[in-house]
């Protein structure tokens, strides 16, 4: 019996979330799976494959679609509005999981650096468009995204009251 490769993928997602990065790996994917190192091998051909594939999805679902939606809009507070919904809606444990295994892994930790860079930039050119006068478009966007990254780790301890009073400082800061 064959998996389809999203359901792979799926898989070491929630091993990563639930069990760290050191259960993706052939054998424990394949317990997960129920299925044989065949089938993983049919779809991936080796783990580094495997683990490419897995970078490629996350940053694709959490990344790429998000900026594509949000740049469809025309108007700049709408575009910021969506992105901030639609990046807190993602699976932050998956995020964090992800942050988890960079430490270990050089590999990860150049993947999510460059996905850093990619959102901070494009956080960049959102604040060009209305920052306040004197507010540096690109250190705002570093801040904007240090808040995130902090928010994704206290998320589950933070109430909305409180994610909300700090979004508002924010945006009294640094736009006009």
């Amino acid at each position: 019996m064959k998996a389809p490769r999203e359901a792979w993928i799926a898989c070491g997602f929630e091993l990563l979330v639930t069990q760290g990065p050191t259960a993706v790996k052939v054998d424990y994917l394949c317990k997960a799976m129920k299925l044989s190192k065949g089938a993983f091998y049919h779809h991936f051909g080796h783990l580094a494959g495997y683990q490419s594939a897995l970078l490629d999805s996350w940053e694709q679902v959490h990344t790429e679609a998000i900026i594509a939606a949000v740049s469809q809009l025309e108007d700049n507070a709408a575009r910021r509005e969506l992105l901030t919904s639609m990046a807190n809606g993602k699976d932050q444990k998956l995020e964090n999981a992800l942050r988890a295994w960079a430490i270990y892994s050089p590999d990860v930790a150049r993947r999510l650096n460059g996905v850093d860079e990619r959102r901070i930039d494009f956080i960049r050119q959102l604040l060009e468009v209305d920052a306040a006068p004197g507010v540096d478009a690109r250190i705002a966007a570093q801040v904007v995204y240090a808040h995130f990254v902090g928010w994704q780790q206290m998320h589950e301890t933070l109430t909305e009251q409180d994610f909300a009073d700090m979004e508002a400082l924010l945006k009294r800061v640094l736009l006009a």
